[in-house]
């Protein structure tokens, strides 16, 4: 049976549960999905942005991790300007740590 993978909205939530973590490359994957594009990076820090905010991203990957502070940044951004995942029905997000959401 081939594993199926996550959906973008699956990852957020997974995300947005206190103490959650994700793989950079789940992370990455996520971020794209929401608009957010890789403008640069070197050995350490990847920084992400995205045409409808001014912010930008500095995420680091270390061995394939992503610090939880990062996290937490990128989920602030997404909730504060209400982005959508390309494959997102037109659902509201749930706020981070709101179990609310999970069975939708």
């Amino acid at each position: 049976m081939i594993p199926s993978h996550p959906s973008k909205r699956e990852l957020l939530l997974q995300a947005a549960r206190p103490g959650a973590t994700l793989r950079y490359n789940e992370f990455k994957a996520l971020l794209e999905a929401f608009g957010f594009r890789l403008a640069s990076m070197n050995r350490l820090h990847n920084i992400f942005v995205h045409p409808q905010i001014p912010d930008l991203l500095n995420i680091q990957n270390i061995g394939g991790q992503l610090k939880p502070f990062q996290l937490r940044q990128a989920l602030n951004l997404i909730y504060k300007y209400q982005l959508r995942a390309q494959d997102e029905e037109d659902r509201p997000l749930p706020k981070p740590g709101d179990k609310t959401g999970l069975d939708a």
